[in-house]
């Protein structure tokens, strides 16, 4: 089965959308969120800015609930003709784990970028979040490089698009 094109209906109130969310609402989210990045990731980035950087650099698909942004991946697709994208964020709050909401968010986001006319897109997982590494696994992510406690994974993306048309 092709992983690439399969897009989850809206369900229990869960709706999807690209680039509506504010930057306020991106660092809600991630405030939300924040504990569940391995390491957490206010060690690593102050939230507000992390938030306004992806707000203003990055292309947002999002899951939204009646309580507000609760599924992001945000991705650097690069100007057209670009050849490699890169997945900054991945992130589902826990009430709405378990239903597919990342699977769909990164799938929407390869289309994007396939469209773009991207090759592929790689990002960066810590060794130790089996969850993600499983799911990036599953949507033909690959390891390429490893650095301490961080793996780099690529996807190569098919130029034929949904379902090889």
């Amino acid at each position: 089965m092709n992983t690439d094109s399969i897009y989850l209906p809206e369900f229990a109130g869960v709706r999807y959308a690209q680039a509506t969310a504010s930057r306020l609402d991106i660092e809600h989210h991630l405030r939300r969120c924040e504990g569940d990045f391995v390491p957490p990731l206010a060690q690593r980035e102050d939230l507000q800015s992390y938030a306004d950087r992806i707000r203003h650099d990055a292309v947002t698909f999002e899951a939204w609930a009646p309580t507000g942004l609760v599924g992001l991946v945000a991705a650097h697709l690069g100007d057209a003709g670009g050849v490699v994208g890169f997945v900054t964020t991945v992130s589902v709050e826990e009430d709405y784990r378990g239903q597919g909401i990342a699977r769909s968010l990164l799938v929407q986001c390869m289309d994007a970028a396939r469209k773009r006319g991207i090759d592929r897109l790689r990002l960066q997982v810590a060794r130790a979040n089996a969850s993600a590494l499983c799911l990036f696994r599953q949507l033909g992510f690959e390891a390429v490089n490893a650095d301490g406690d961080d793996i780099v994974m690529a996807r190569v993306l098919d130029r034929k698009g949904p379902y090889g048309r």
